[in-house]
């Protein structure tokens, strides 16, 4: 295993308990973790830490202000919050909902229902040395990753409706 410390990641979860297992998955394997369970602390901690943030995890449906518009903040403002890469990890499958958070600039979709722990951590470790790109883990490679799921995404506003948020 590659040696994570130092590595800091910040997840944004408005769900206490998911936000507690995903700090302890990755602070299990060494990392450093901020946490916040709403999108106006994540952004308040990205700014205070911008130069420390390897890698931001944030999800989509949270009240008050929504992943997509921190999305949207992030990447509108990086001399604040710096541009750190960004995973979305939500149970949104909607094929507009992920197409959307990719123009936003996210580098890349996760689905909460079926991510498992090495899931996560392979996805982080994309990032580790700032070779993850277009976070598709494959060099030359410049396609963002694909949602990891086997539900069928579509285009039917009825199915932004997280299965198990």
């Amino acid at each position: 295993m590659a040696d994570t410390k130092g590595y800091t990641v910040l997840i944004v979860e408005d769900e206490v308990p998911l936000l507690e297992t995903y700090a302890e998955i990755l602070t299990g394997q060494s990392y450093t973790v901020l946490k916040a369970d709403n999108g106006y602390k994540g952004l308040e901690l990205l700014e205070q830490n911008k130069d420390q943030v390897a890698v931001m995890i944030l999800d989509l449906m949270m009240p008050g202000m929504d992943g997509l518009e921190v999305l949207r903040k992030i990447k509108a403002d990086a001399a604040k919050y710096g541009n750190p890469p960004v995973v979305v990890l939500t149970n949104m499958t909607s094929e507009r909902v992920i197409k959307e958070a990719f123009m936003i600039g996210a580098n890349s979709y996760l689905i909460k229902s079926e991510l498992e722990a090495e899931d996560l951590l392979r996805e982080v470790k994309k990032f580790e040395n700032g070779t993850g790109g277009a976070a598709t883990g494959n060099p030359g490679t410049d396609a963002p990753s694909a949602p990891t799921t086997d539900t069928p995404a579509t285009d039917n506003p009825a199915s932004d409706a997280p299965a198990a948020e």
